[in-house]
């Protein structure tokens, strides 16, 4: 049968649906990109167990939607030849270029849709954004609720780690607040510890908990500052007294983001011999300085920016 063209699950009847599957499954490429689509939000459906309405028999599917227009369209002519370049040859300043283009014609747009009498947009109630979205929805959460009652000084701010609720804790508060969430909250399983680099002022420490006894899952995370007056590294407590296991994740992000760990038992770097210079995951870090490691004769590692003192 001759399938519509529709990226909903609602523009197909379900035999129709089940013979689009089945070419998906066959060979997709042959399926347009709105069948591919209706595809997805089929499984995306299914797999969240949300109710899957397919169209009536013998009901006329609806309209395709209206062809897009081009990319670039109604942007500076050089805007447009910079867009048609491949992204991989664009520089930084002509990335940012195409951007504020972008915004601007977007920006008019909306101005030009506005009714006539329709407040300025600077006066318009305002979007929420996604930071805001995600703090109302998280502090919605009794779990939030509870973390918050219960540490009013300690909790900084909540929000969102995908779908699963973060709490932004004080970086004094971690050791304290962590050890309450196992002990107390039952989250007995450090599932991952690790870093973020926010240039130019700050580091971010993320902590990924899961509890056996109740299968829920809870992240925290704190600030640090990602360089200090005194040259030293940025540092936050330890919590291997919690988990053993954070032994290793807590000398990863020490070696790759550059942050120390107050009280851990063996902090060195795990990966990068110890004279190696900077912080690999850091967003400022020259990728282009190349940097050679050889052995001493006593067996040590020896780091080098020169060639001929390496390898």
């Amino acid at each position: 049968m001759a399938l519509p063209d529709a990226g909903n699950v609602e523009d197909y009847t379900q035999e129709e649906m089940a013979e689009l599957l089945a070419l998906h499954d066959a060979d997709k490429t042959k399926l347009t990109k709105n069948q591919k689509a209706a595809v997805a939000r089929y499984n995306f459906k299914k797999t969240r167990g949300e109710p899957l309405n397919f169209r009536t028999p013998g009901a006329a599917p609806a309209a395709p939607a209206p062809t897009a227009a081009p990319a670039g369209a109604g942007l500076p002519v050089e805007i447009q030849a910079l867009m048609a370049k491949d992204p991989a040859t664009l520089t930084k300043d002509e990335k940012i270029a195409i951007a504020k283009a972008k915004s601007q014609a977007a920006k008019a747009a909306m101005a030009a849709k506005a009714p006539e009498g329709a407040a300025p947009a600077a006066e318009a109630k305002k979007e929420k954004s996604p930071e805001e979205f995600a703090r109302e929805k998280a502090l919605a959460l009794p779990l939030v609720q509870r973390f918050r009652t219960a540490f009013p000084s300690d909790v900084v701010d909540v929000g969102l780690q995908t779908d699963i609720p973060q709490i932004h804790l004080n970086t004094n508060s971690v050791l304290k607040v962590l050890r309450a969430a196992k002990e107390e909250f039952g989250f007995d399983h450090l599932a991952c510890l690790t870093a973020i680099d926010y240039p130019p002022d700050r580091i971010e420490v993320v902590y990924n908990l899961y509890g056996y006894g109740h299968g829920e899952r809870l992240s925290f995370k704190t600030k640090v500052p990602r360089e200090l007056e005194t040259g030293e590294l940025p540092s936050v407590p330890s919590v291997v007294p919690l988990w053993r296991g954070a032994d290793w994740l807590e000398r990863e992000v020490f070696d790759l983001f550059g942050v120390a760990f107050e009280g851990h038992p063996d902090l060195r770097r795990l990966l990068l011999p110890d004279g190696w210079v900077g912080y690999p995951l850091r967003k400022d870090y020259d990728v282009t300085r190349e940097q050679f490691v050889a052995m001493d004769a006593k067996g040590r590692d020896v780091v080098s920016f020169k060639e001929e003192e390496g390898w």
